[in-house]
């Protein structure tokens, strides 16, 4: 349980700051169509699987509580 909020926490921050980060860089293009669809979606891939880590960090912090054991 010890390892899992870090990993949790960790999760959603670097996940969000890469999301955010390619909002930026497409916002600074222009949402240029050749910078959005070839490389501005790596951003929001990434992230997403970051954010994904995150959640499932969350889940086994519920599933190991007192109150969900009941």
């Amino acid at each position: 349980v010890n390892a899992v909020r870090p990993t949790a926490a960790r999760g959603f921050v670097i996940g969000f700051l890469l999301v955010i980060w390619g909002i930026v860089k497409n916002f600074a293009v222009n949402w240029s169509f050749d910078f959005s669809m070839f490389l501005g979606w790596q951003f929001n891939y990434w992230g997403s699987v970051f954010i994904t880590l995150g959640y499932i960090g969350v889940v086994m912090l519920i599933s190991k509580s007192v109150s969900f054991a009941k």
